[in-house]
């Protein structure tokens, strides 16, 4: 039997040009708590990253942002983390949540007992997607 499969130049070309090719963009968000920060979207193919610097959310157990509705679509797998953000109270981690369903990314920070302020996070969420944008 034969194994082989033949490609043309435009079909071969097709699937090499997103080798080549990323997307970025940045974005100010407005959480469901009045806190704010200035995500990072990157778009390698069908590898897709967050990245953040010194994003604000309460001293409370969730703080919900509401993220781009493309960046979502088509989600297969993600993993990320983040902490200590530059000033602010120190020491500061949570759990992030990316619920590609209503596209929002949930932060759970470690509650700092006494801390009136904001937490500062920094970090990086990383997805696969089964297709491109």
């Amino acid at each position: 039997s034969d194994y082989f499969t033949s490609f043309d130049n435009k079909s071969l070309l097709n699937k090499l040009e997103n080798l080549f090719t990323f997307k970025i963009e940045s974005k100010t968000i407005i959480s469901d708590k009045g806190t704010q920060g200035t995500f990072f979207f990157v778009i390698k193919g069908t590898l897709r990253i967050i990245y953040f610097m010194n994003v604000y959310v309460k001293n409370e157990y969730q703080t919900t942002f509401k993220l781009p509705d493309w960046f979502c679509k088509n989600t297969l797998s993600v993993i990320g983390s983040c902490g200590n953000g530059s000033g602010s109270a120190g020491g500061e981690v949570a759990e992030l949540h990316l619920d590609t369903s209503t596209h929002q990314l949930k932060m759970f920070p470690s509650i700092r007992s006494g801390f009136q302020g904001n937490l500062e996070l920094t970090g990086q969420i990383i997805s696969i997607n089964n297709q491109l944008p």
